[in-house]
Protein backbone atom coordinates (compact mmCIF):
# COMPACT_ATOMS: atom_id res chain seq x y z
CA UNK A 1 0.00 0.00 0.00
CA UNK A 2 2.93 2.54 0.65
CA UNK A 3 4.32 2.07 -2.71
CA UNK A 4 1.11 3.19 -4.39
CA UNK A 5 0.91 5.72 -1.81
CA UNK A 6 4.31 7.12 -3.20
CA UNK A 7 3.09 6.96 -6.54
CA UNK A 8 0.44 9.47 -5.96
CA UNK A 9 1.86 11.64 -3.43
CA UNK A 10 -0.66 10.72 -1.21
CA UNK A 11 1.40 12.55 2.18
CA UNK A 12 -1.50 12.02 4.27
CA UNK A 13 -1.38 8.54 3.85
CA UNK A 14 1.95 8.03 4.00
CA UNK A 15 1.49 9.76 7.37
CA UNK A 16 -0.97 7.11 8.20
CA UNK A 17 0.81 4.21 6.95
CA UNK A 18 4.32 5.38 8.63
CA UNK A 19 3.27 6.34 11.84
CA UNK A 20 1.32 2.39 12.03
CA UNK A 21 4.73 1.11 11.62
CA UNK A 22 4.64 1.06 7.67
CA UNK A 23 8.43 0.12 6.61
CA UNK A 24 9.62 2.93 4.78
CA UNK A 25 12.48 0.65 2.94
CA UNK A 26 9.63 -1.48 1.30
CA UNK A 27 10.25 -2.49 -2.13
CA UNK A 28 7.98 -4.53 -5.16
CA UNK A 29 9.86 -6.99 -7.06
CA UNK A 30 12.03 -4.89 -9.53
CA UNK A 31 13.50 -3.91 -5.84
CA UNK A 32 11.79 -0.36 -6.31
CA UNK A 33 11.14 1.04 -2.80
CA UNK A 34 8.83 3.57 -1.88
CA UNK A 35 11.09 6.18 -2.13
CA UNK A 36 12.44 5.30 -5.46
CA UNK A 37 8.48 5.63 -6.78
CA UNK A 38 7.96 8.94 -4.78
CA UNK A 39 11.37 10.36 -6.41
CA UNK A 40 10.48 9.12 -9.91
CA UNK A 41 7.34 10.87 -9.92
CA UNK A 42 8.16 13.97 -8.05
CA UNK A 43 5.85 13.14 -5.28
CA UNK A 44 7.93 15.51 -3.09
CA UNK A 45 5.56 15.80 0.56
CA UNK A 46 5.76 12.19 0.67
CA UNK A 47 9.29 11.74 -0.26
CA UNK A 48 9.75 13.76 2.34
CA UNK A 49 8.04 11.82 4.99
CA UNK A 50 9.67 8.43 4.07
CA UNK A 51 12.76 10.18 4.37
CA UNK A 52 11.99 11.60 8.09
CA UNK A 53 10.92 7.87 8.71
CA UNK A 54 14.12 6.23 8.13
CA UNK A 55 13.69 5.58 4.32
CA UNK A 56 17.09 4.48 2.31
CA UNK A 57 17.78 7.30 -0.27
CA UNK A 58 20.40 5.10 -1.82
CA UNK A 59 18.50 2.05 -2.13
CA UNK A 60 18.54 0.75 -6.19
CA UNK A 61 16.27 -1.52 -7.94
CA UNK A 62 17.55 -4.78 -9.20
CA UNK A 63 18.93 -2.32 -12.46
CA UNK A 64 21.23 -0.86 -10.09
CA UNK A 65 18.77 2.51 -10.69
CA UNK A 66 18.52 4.68 -7.25
CA UNK A 67 15.89 6.97 -5.95
CA UNK A 68 18.30 9.75 -7.27
CA UNK A 69 19.11 8.65 -10.95
CA UNK A 70 15.46 8.04 -11.82
CA UNK A 71 14.53 11.58 -10.54
CA UNK A 72 17.26 13.17 -12.38
CA UNK A 73 16.19 10.96 -15.61
CA UNK A 74 12.90 12.55 -14.80
CA UNK A 75 13.16 15.88 -14.57
CA UNK A 76 11.82 15.25 -10.57
CA UNK A 77 13.66 18.61 -9.26
CA UNK A 78 12.26 18.25 -6.13
CA UNK A 79 12.84 15.32 -5.65
CA UNK A 80 16.68 15.83 -6.64
CA UNK A 81 16.79 18.59 -4.19
CA UNK A 82 15.23 16.76 -1.40
CA UNK A 83 17.56 13.69 -2.07
CA UNK A 84 20.65 15.79 -2.23
CA UNK A 85 19.96 16.88 0.99
CA UNK A 86 19.43 14.03 2.37
CA UNK A 87 22.63 12.64 1.56
CA UNK A 88 22.26 10.27 -1.47
CA UNK A 89 25.28 8.87 -2.63
CA UNK A 90 25.68 11.63 -5.83
CA UNK A 91 27.79 9.56 -8.15
CA UNK A 92 25.96 6.38 -7.62
CA UNK A 93 26.30 4.70 -11.05
CA UNK A 94 23.62 2.60 -12.62
CA UNK A 95 24.92 -0.57 -14.42
CA UNK A 96 27.91 0.67 -16.77
CA UNK A 97 28.41 3.16 -14.87
CA UNK A 98 25.84 5.70 -15.93
CA UNK A 99 25.36 8.21 -12.82
CA UNK A 100 22.77 10.87 -12.16
CA UNK A 101 25.17 13.54 -13.49
CA UNK A 102 25.15 11.09 -16.30
CA UNK A 103 21.35 10.72 -17.17
CA UNK A 104 20.47 14.65 -16.09
CA UNK A 105 23.14 15.52 -18.92
CA UNK A 106 21.05 13.09 -21.94
CA UNK A 107 18.06 13.66 -21.04
CA UNK A 108 19.16 17.31 -20.40
CA UNK A 109 17.89 18.08 -17.36
CA UNK A 110 19.74 21.42 -16.08
CA UNK A 111 17.44 22.11 -13.05
CA UNK A 112 18.56 18.51 -12.19
CA UNK A 113 21.94 18.81 -13.22
CA UNK A 114 23.03 21.89 -11.19
CA UNK A 115 21.37 20.76 -7.85
CA UNK A 116 23.67 17.57 -8.44
CA UNK A 117 26.56 19.93 -9.13
CA UNK A 118 26.01 22.16 -6.10
CA UNK A 119 25.60 19.12 -4.25
CA UNK A 120 29.10 17.80 -4.84
CA UNK A 121 28.60 15.01 -7.80
CA UNK A 122 31.85 14.49 -9.54
CA UNK A 123 31.54 16.57 -13.34
CA UNK A 124 33.95 14.44 -14.78
CA UNK A 125 33.46 10.98 -13.88
CA UNK A 126 32.88 8.76 -17.27
CA UNK A 127 30.68 5.79 -17.25
CA UNK A 128 32.45 2.18 -17.92
CA UNK A 129 30.88 0.83 -20.93
CA UNK A 130 31.00 1.87 -24.53
CA UNK A 131 33.10 4.85 -25.49
CA UNK A 132 33.60 5.73 -21.57
CA UNK A 133 31.98 8.96 -21.79
CA UNK A 134 31.95 11.82 -19.55
CA UNK A 135 28.73 13.95 -19.04
CA UNK A 136 30.71 16.96 -21.34
CA UNK A 137 31.18 14.51 -23.58
CA UNK A 138 27.38 13.37 -23.94
CA UNK A 139 26.37 16.78 -23.62
CA UNK A 140 28.84 17.78 -26.87
CA UNK A 141 27.35 14.63 -28.57
CA UNK A 142 23.70 15.08 -27.82
CA UNK A 143 24.50 19.05 -28.74
CA UNK A 144 22.89 19.55 -25.22
CA UNK A 145 24.30 23.41 -25.22
CA UNK A 146 22.19 23.94 -21.89
CA UNK A 147 23.79 21.19 -20.30
CA UNK A 148 27.99 21.97 -21.80
CA UNK A 149 26.68 25.45 -20.16
CA UNK A 150 26.22 24.50 -16.61
CA UNK A 151 28.97 21.30 -17.07
CA UNK A 152 31.67 24.11 -17.91
CA UNK A 153 30.81 25.90 -15.02
CA UNK A 154 31.02 23.42 -12.66
CA UNK A 155 34.46 22.90 -13.74
CA UNK A 156 34.42 19.70 -16.34
CA UNK A 157 38.16 19.08 -17.65
CA UNK A 158 37.53 19.85 -21.49
CA UNK A 159 40.91 18.11 -21.98
CA UNK A 160 39.52 14.52 -20.88
CA UNK A 161 39.83 12.03 -23.32
CA UNK A 162 37.52 8.53 -24.41
CA UNK A 163 38.31 5.54 -25.22
CA UNK A 164 39.24 6.72 -28.66
CA UNK A 165 41.27 9.06 -27.52
CA UNK A 166 38.67 12.40 -28.40
CA UNK A 167 37.97 14.87 -26.08
CA UNK A 168 34.07 16.44 -26.03
CA UNK A 169 35.23 19.52 -28.29
CA UNK A 170 36.13 16.80 -30.77
CA UNK A 171 33.11 14.44 -30.13
CA UNK A 172 30.56 17.48 -30.85
CA UNK A 173 32.24 18.37 -34.53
Amino acid sequence: LLLLVAMHDLDACAELLLGAKADPNIADGTGATACFLAARNDAAKTLEKLLAAGADPNKARLSGATPLYVAAQNDSRRAVKLLVKAGADLDAPKEGGFTPVAIATLRNRKECLQALLEGGADVNRAYTVADKFTPLMIAAHCNHVEALGVLNQAGADLGQRDDQGRTAHEIAR
